[in-house]
């Protein structure tokens, strides 16, 4: 037989074990669904004016999941006892409570304390963030984005992501205490901060038009509260 000149090696592939395969499938599964965040320090001067924008938050408990607590108006926590809450205005499906304050125009800049305050862990889970004031309050869906909930979460599976669409922003390894949380109405804009570190983690752009409200989870993984922090 002729030659054709270039010499061929055949390379024998082994082929993957099932266990190894589903490692492979989940990895890259988990790849498309989620893309890798970075943060970015905030200097002295625009730390500041990200701060001078500080309002005084309180929870509405008219608003409250009939699972949450809400203590002085200012923490919550979820409780496996049902509240005795009647109000139409009430979240039906998710553990979520919003503020009492609505905010249509303007910048406003808020932290909440994200961590066991015994322990000083870390909750196994959160969801900070803000809604539209006309959201569904009844509805199942997921708090996303086209349904106009714009979020900063933590789990213990994911660690803390943003709800982005499609493909959540993952922040490998991130552990905060508290988080800081600038909404700014005119630009269309919420973002998040870590004030320890000063440091912007995410902003969320494209807001929908019109009154926007603070909006608080503390999951259902443990009993430790989310504790809004007074700033002035």
């Amino acid at each position: 037989p002729k030659n054709s000149g270039k010499d061929s090696v055949e390379l024998e592939r082994t082929p993957l074990s099932s266990e190894e395969n589903k490692t492979l499938v989940a990895e890259e599964e988990k790849s498309r669904d989620s893309i890798e965040g970075t943060s970015t320090t905030v200097q002295g001067k625009e730390w500041k004016d990200v701060i001078k924008h500080a309002v005084n938050i309180e929870l509405d408990n008219e608003t409250s999941h009939v699972c949450l607590k809400i203590s002085g108006a200012k923490s919550v926590s979820y409780t496996p006892e049902s509240q005795n809450k009647t109000s139409s205005m009430r979240f039906l499906c998710h553990p979520c409570v919003v503020g009492k304050q609505s905010f249509p125009y303007g910048q406003h800049y808020w932290e909440v304390e994200v961590e066991d305050p015994v322990r000083r862990e870390v909750k196994k889970s959160w969801r900070v963030g803000v809604a539209a004031a006309s959201v569904d309050r009844r509805s199942s869906d997921p708090l996303s984005t086209e349904k106009r909930f714009w979020l900063f979460s933590y789990d213990e599976t994911k660690g803390c992501h943003a709800n982005t669409h499609p493909a959540e922003t993952v922040f490998k390894g991130l552990k905060l205490k508290r988080l800081g949380v600038l909404l700014d109405c005119d630009k269309q804009t919420v973002s998040f901060y870590n004030p320890e570190q000063k440091e912007l983690l995410f902003t969320h752009k494209e807001l929908c038009k019109g009154a926007i409200l603070p909006l608080f989870s503390p999951g259902e993984s443990d009993f430790c509260p989310l504790t809004i922090t007074d700033l002035k």
